[in-house]
């Protein structure tokens, strides 16, 4: 074995490949040959789109684990811990499995390059294929054609959402990233689809490739009542189904919608309770996200999120409307997002913006972010070099009971998580 350490093996990963980021599938399906691995598990559900990835796979693991069927989940990037991104039966897997697992794809890869994410995925690949699973689920990790998880064949594709994002990789069009990320679907399966809009792009691959089109709104969709919702959708065979009663999930609704119809698309027996329990039960690190902090003495509530595109923050917004008056804001984000369409989103429900960084190389400087936001008229902001003092300004100016957001990356929800223990120290 290479390395005895994971985090040796992990800063080994970042250094493999010229490129953080290179699209492609040959490499991976190279390796993937060599690994001669056999079928995942039953079920293979993958998952892409701009925003509702990651709540997508939280609803659908809680509900299979609530009707006791063995789940494998593999999402990126992670929040502390690589481990989080490989889940089986929900527990994150072991440093000693995620070093297996790296072993051999190490032995596998021979001469061939991997970029860190392509490595990655095949050794969660490797570890899926070491245990008896009933359902597995793969989150993309970029658009979809190209990503390394579209080596895997899937038995139902699921694209969440179209937005604009990472344009510089997938265009900076809505039809052409449709395109993109349709790109999971085989011939004769199901795509579930749970954006509003049904693009050009989807028509087309669903023609060429003969792929069973399941639109919300459409072929399946929602009725929102006072304390609860109804499904409308098809089965496997065609036919009409209902499902009544159901309780709203603390994830966004858009995406539970798209998950009853994905469920119903697997010949599995999955009751009623177990579909209500799953729904309620379902969290997701990093999406309204909800931490009681004691931050200098002072009770608060800090809100993160992840959401780092305009669609993402105008869905935050709809939710934090409930709350009947303008929340602080603390803001860090990567140089190549959307800044104007993120603010612009989320301004008519924030009082004042605090501004800060990322300790990342990606991160967009703190000045450059300001500019930007001055550009667009906006005077209700205040910046700070570090994340931490906007944080704790945030918490001190901000009203009893008033939460506070903190959005804009992974990076920015990750660095925040590290600051709670500190705080939490802070009191002792």
């Amino acid at each position: 074995m290479r390395f005895k350490q994971l985090a040796e093996w992990l800063s080994w990963l970042e250094s493999l490949h010229p490129t953080e980021i290179d699209l492609g599938l040959s490499r991976t399906q190279q390796v993937l040959q060599r690994l001669n691995l056999s079928k995942l598990g039953r079920w293979i559900i993958t998952v892409a789109g701009t925003n509702g990835k990651g709540s997508t796979i939280a609803m659908l693991q809680s509900i299979l684990q609530h009707a006791g069927y063995r789940v494998g989940v593999y999402t990126s990037p992670h929040f502390l811990h690589y481990n989080e991104r490989v889940v089986i039966d929900g527990q994150p897997v072991s440093d000693g499995q995620l070093m297996m697992a790296f072993n051999a794809v190490d032995v596998a890869r021979q001469e061939t390059s991997l970029t860190y994410f392509e490595f990655g995925t095949l050794a969660a690949i490797w570890l899926f294929q070491q245990q008896p699973l009933d359902v597995v689920l793969l989150e993309v990790g970029l658009g979809g054609r190209l990503d390394a998880v579209n080596i895997v064949d899937p038995d139902i594709a699921v694209v969440t959402s179209i937005g604009l994002d990472h344009e510089s990789f997938l265009g900076n069009d809505l039809n052409t990233i449709a395109w993109e990320k349709t790109g999971i679907v085989r011939a004769n399966i199901p795509l579930v689809y749970g954006d509003d809009t049904v693009y050009p792009a989807v028509v087309e691959r669903m023609e060429n490739d003969q792929v069973k089109l399941l639109r919300k709104n459409h072929e399946f969709g929602a009725l929102e009542l006072a304390d609860s919702w109804s499904f409308k959708g098809k089965t496997i065979d065609g036919s009409d189904c209902e499902v009544t009663g159901l309780p709203y999930p603390s994830l966004p609704f858009s995406n539970a919608i798209t998950v009853l119809q994905v469920l119903q698309q697997l010949p599995l027996s999955i009751l009623r309770e177990s579909v209500m329990q799953g729904l309620i039960s379902a969290k997701l690190p990093g999406r309204l996200q909800i931490e009681e902090v004691v931050i200098n003495g002072k009770p608060s509530q800090l809100i993160l999120d992840v959401a780092h595109n305009p669609a993402a923050a105008q869905m935050i917004a709809q939710h934090l409307k409930q709350a009947n008056q303008p929340l602080r804001a603390v803001l860090a984000v990567l140089a190549d997002k959307d800044v104007e369409g993120i603010v612009a989103a989320m301004a008519p429900v924030i009082s004042q913006w605090y501004l800060s960084q990322v300790d990342v190389d990606r991160a967009l400087a703190v000045d450059a972010l300001t500019s930007r936001l001055d550009m667009q008229g906006v005077t209700n902001s205040q910046s700070f070099q570090v994340l931490r003092t906007a944080i704790e300004l945030a918490a001190q100016e901000a009203e009893p009971n008033e939460p506070i957001i903190v959005l804009g990356s992974f990076y920015t929800v990750a660095e925040t998580l590290k600051l709670i223990p500190e705080w939490a120290e802070e009191q002792k």
